[in-house]
């Protein structure tokens, strides 16, 4: 074939080494061939409703998909980028332009070629459009339509008129080697199959790129690409075991009772009766909205809640989003021991997700750990690959801040593939009641995304104003209860439908609190405390100007311990 002697990369310290494009396209597909075979059928499944077909009907056209990332450089632009290439294509009587524009984006080339290959196909107009806008986004940005009204009109770039033809050659070859024949029943996708075929072709192109588990292949290697296809496979299940991409499977198998799965909390207050008894009712993934004072267990209530639904719909890992680092902190090691308990053998990964997580020194031991070690399988490691500020959602469990949750939902580069990572999991939402107007307005619409990409999402708070609780209730499509059930109390999300319940806070757990009140002077304060430290313990003192705190640290003393 012509498009045999295109090349995808070349070895810039040795122009004698390159490697074909047709062979880049397939190692991108065999990666996502072997990362999907790891994945949850849930995940599966709803990659699979953007063609609408059963799994293994539309698994072909999904490697096709993604095969042809870069089917956009097949075009005078990019090849002409290295100099060896036109020796390449002296005897293939493939046309070149005189003054070839080499500024060109091969990535929106490839969705120009894509939208026409997918009508030829047979595909609806709006389908072809909206697939080959999701692969040809895999850089990170989305074309816009002023972009691709110039590039089809550069001749010098794409020169479509030419190289039509080559796109043909290529799109034929993937076909073969993946067996499509089933079209596409759909005429459309939602925006969520769009994020997953975007954020998956994305995160796979950026593995099946690397050429220390993906060298370079040749010509001659052309000549059988179903051979390479299986060659490269391999090569792929042995880069994930090396990132620490190992199958995504639920931590246990069995229904667990509450008070075996956290003996500390036997027997299970009523908070976490209430979710145990709601969790069992669900039918599908679903949104948790947990109202109760601190101390009544809610974390380990989110954690239980994890378990069975990861268990019973397939979720495929865990992420906690707390307000700040510190609390971020906090929850990781409490996260990390909850992940020992049920590992049970197995290998996972866990990462700290914020701007300063190499501070954190539990964190750095599990990076200590390595990534993969056959001899020594069996334990929670941090994997080196995920630490990337791109990548850290991708792990299969994460502690972090809200701030990375809500990444994936504003305009930043490869959001789509942040997406992906949060897509089908459990994600937490610990103290929502510490965030802002925007912060929360963010939360919500973060909330409808992860819903509609299959993720089971738990919010717990305190305690929330009715307005919060409206909105959230009207981006999920429902309404709340006439009446309201009186706080503390649990409301689930399932579906259409909206339940609420109240339960009962530990009563065990009561205080009485007396409220009384002082002359704010300095003396009094200092008069006050002294009488309230009568004997050992501790006083807090809150001020609000530094000038009364030093004046209060001064009044005590240098040697004084007072915060």
């Amino acid at each position: 074939m012509k498009s045999n002697y295109l090349w995808a990369k070349y070895d810039s310290d040795n122009n004698n080494r390159w490697h074909p494009l047709i062979l880049h396209m397939i190692d991108v597909a065999a990666v996502a061939d072997v990362v999907l075979s790891r994945e949850p059928q849930a995940t599966k499944d709803r990659l699979a409703a953007l063609t609408g077909l059963s799994w293994m009907d539309a698994r072909p056209w999904i490697l096709l998909l993604v095969a042809c990332h870069d089917i956009g450089k097949a075009s005078p632009g990019f090849q002409l980028k290295w100099k060896k290439s036109k020796e390449l294509f002296a005897s293939t009587g493939i046309k070149f332009p005189r003054l070839p524009d080499t500024s060109i984006h091969h990535a929106f080339v490839s969705q120009i070629a894509l939208e026409k290959l997918f009508k030829k196909s047979g595909w609806s107009k709006e389908l072809a459009v909206l697939c080959a806008d999701a692969i040809g986004s895999h850089h990170g940005t989305r074309a816009t339509p002023n972009v691709l009204d110039r590039l089809e009109g550069n001749r010098n770039g794409v020169d479509e008129c030419n190289w039509t033809v080559v796109w043909q050659e290529l799109f034929n070859a993937l076909c073969k080697v993946f067996g499509t024949e089933k079209r596409s029943v759909k005429s459309t996708m939602s925006g969520a199959e769009f994020m997953l075929l975007a954020g998956l072709t994305s995160f796979v192109d950026w593995i099946g790129s690397n050429e220390e588990w993906f060298p370079f292949g040749t010509v001659s290697d052309c000549q059988d690409l179903d051979r390479w296809f299986n060659i490269r496979r391999e090569n792929a299940t042995k880069a994930l075991d090396a990132l620490g991409w190992l199958p995504r499977a639920p931590l246990i198998r069995e229904r667990i009772l509450f008070e075996n799965a956290f003996p500390r909390c036997n027997p299970p207050r009523p908070l976490q009766k209430a979710v145990v008894e709601a969790i069992s009712k669900v039918d599908g993934p679903c949104v948790l909205l947990l109202e109760a004072p601190m101390g009544e267990g809610k974390t380990e209530a989110a954690f239980y809640a994890h378990l069975e639904l990861q268990r019973r719909f397939g979720h495929r890992g865990l992420y906690l989003a707390l307000p700040t680092k510190a609390t971020g902190n906090e929850m990781f090691t409490r996260t990390l021991k909850f992940l020992t308990s049920f590992a049970a053998g197995r290998t996972l990964d866990l990462q700290l997700v914020h701007g300063a997580a190499m501070l954190n020194e539990s964190f750095q031991n599990l990076r200590l750990k390595g990534i993969f070690d056959e001899e020594s399988d069996g334990a929670i490691r941090a994997g080196e690959w995920f630490t990337h500020k791109k990548l850290a959602l991708l792990s299969e469990y994460g502690v972090g801040t809200i701030d990375q949750a809500l990444l994936p939902i504003l305009p930043v580069r490869h959001y789509f593939m942040r997406l992906w990572g949060l897509a089908n999991r459990v994600v937490v939402f610990d103290e929502i009641h510490a965030y802002d107007a925007y912060t929360g307005t963010l939360l919500i619409h973060a909330i409808r995304w992860q819903r509609a990409l299959g993720s089971s999402v738990i919010l717990l708070s305190a305690t929330l104003p009715p307005e919060f609780r409206r909105r959230l209730a009207n981006a999920l499509g429902t309404k709340l209860p006439a009446e309201e059930k009186k706080y503390p109390r649990l409301t689930v999300f399932s579906g259409n439908s909206c339940k609420q319940k109240h339960f009962e806070a530990d009563a065990t757990r009561g205080r009485d609190v007396v409220i009384s009140g002082i002359d704010p002077s300095i003396d009094s304060l200092k008069a006050t405390i002294d009488t309230q430290l009568s004997g050992n313990g501790f006083v807090g003192v809150i001020v609000n100007t530094v000038q009364r705190a030093q004046e209060l640290y001064v009044t005590f003393g240098i040697g004084a311990k007072i915060h």
